[in-house]
């Protein structure tokens, strides 16, 4: 036979990597010290939104709550958001612009499917022969505006559907 090769004589080229920032990355609950940060990145937000609109979403939310609005954290920054508004859709979904195209806004419509499914919340719905075999879970639907391709694109991928139109209508006081 043959005599076997020396294992420890043997010279092989090695590569050394980092691990990626999503290593060091963390989904959490938000809290109102979140909430200025979350109001001044909405596309809508005005005067009021930060009292009327953000601050009672995240108030509202916590590991013991059924609302459910999380962050992402890398090295102790918040960077990305969703909120779940308090009548039952998601929304206000944002990711900070150098965070982009890092799997940040997929991860956290995961979590929130996840957490969604925990509730336990469900309601019949009939499909269109009447029949009562399907279960969804209430309000799990989201607003997602007009154009926002790379939103459509993550929702559609997820296996969520379009099923509805909104128009959002604002009033600004002239007094």
């Amino acid at each position: 036979p043959e005599p076997e090769e020396n294992q420890g004589d043997r010279e092989e080229d090695c590569n050394n990597y980092l691990a990626s920032e999503a290593n060091y990355t963390c989904i959490r609950h938000l809290t109102p010290d979140d909430a200025r940060l979350v109001d001044s990145q909405w596309t809508y937000k005005s005067n009021a939104s930060l009292q009327n609109y953000v601050l009672p979403m995240i108030c509202n939310s916590s590991p013991t709550s059924r609302c459910c609005c999380f962050g992402i954290e890398v090295d102790g920054t918040l960077i990305a958001w969703i909120l779940k508004y308090l009548d039952g859709p998601l929304g206000m979904l944002f990711v900070e612009e150098n965070h982009r195209r890092k799997g940040y806004a997929k991860a956290l419509v995961l979590h929130v499917m996840d957490f969604l499914k925990t509730e336990n919340i469900k309601i019949n719905c009939s499909n269109s022969d009447g029949n009562n075999n399907k279960q969804l879970h209430a309000h799990t639907f989201a607003y997602i505006v007009d154009d926002n391709e790379a939103s459509e694109k993550l929702f559609y991928d997820l296996g969520w559907q379009r099923f509805a139109s909104a128009d959002w209508v604002g009033f600004t006081s002239t007094s």
